[in-house]
């Protein structure tokens, strides 16, 4: 059985490694010069964001 800290960790985990992809594709699309490249880069990144609220939303329904 996993503890509330267990879960806690887990979570906060989860948001490190959704905000080091946002960051990551950021970064990414500072090294293309394709638009189109650009873009998807932006939207997964955007993606990631969201990722990172749900978790974010995880902790307040678990109040963790």
């Amino acid at each position: 059985m996993l503890s509330k800290d267990d879960y806690r960790e887990y979570l906060n985990e989860m948001s490190d490694v959704e905000r080091k992809m946002a960051d990551f594709y950021k970064n990414m699309s500072n090294l293309v010069e394709d638009i189109d490249i650009k873009k998807l880069l932006k939207e997964l990144s955007e993606q990631e964001d969201q990722h990172d609220k749900m978790v974010d939303e995880l902790k307040n329904i678990f109040k963790i």
